[in-house]
């Protein structure tokens, strides 16, 4: 499972004390990963966030597309996780990602994201692109 295996390489290999996780899975009924209890575990992930915190997001799951209502993506579509409840409380999009994990850090403190997902790539709708060219990234 993809999430027991960021738990341990979190765990074992980085020193993150087991306390400071979070970890959602549909087949414990204790953490569904329902529209709720992403969200919830979004904002405690970044609620106590300090100058030099290094804070680890990871998403393994179903991602997908709605229209965009904003009119802000060049495809009119929105990027979007989609909870195991999403057909009675809705798909979590990228602007909805970026607002509740990026725009609340305070600077300094440090965010890595892991989507993987289907429409992954723009999923926190950040004002960067980065390109591969070789062995150099612009």
């Amino acid at each position: 499972n993809d999430s027991d295996t960021f738990v341990e390489l979190l765990t074992q290999d980085f020193g993150f004390p087991v306390s400071d996780i979070r970890q959602l899975r549909d087949d414990h009924h204790q953490r569904m990963p329902t529209r709720r209890n992403i969200i919830a575990a979004m904002r405690w992930l970044v609620k106590d966030a300090h100058d030099g915190d290094h804070l680890f997001f990871h998403y393994s799951g179903h991602g997908s597309q709605e229209t965009d209502e904003a009119g802000e993506e060049m495809d009119g579509r929105d990027e979007t996780i989609v909870p195991s409840d999403y057909n009675s409380s809705g798909m979590i999009s990228d602007d909805d990602l970026r607002k509740m994990l990026v725009q609340n850090l305070p600077k300094g403190a440090r965010l890595t994201v892991v989507m993987d997902c289907c429409h992954s790539g723009t999923g926190l709708d950040l004002p960067y692109k980065a390109s591969l060219r070789g062995s150099t990234i612009e």
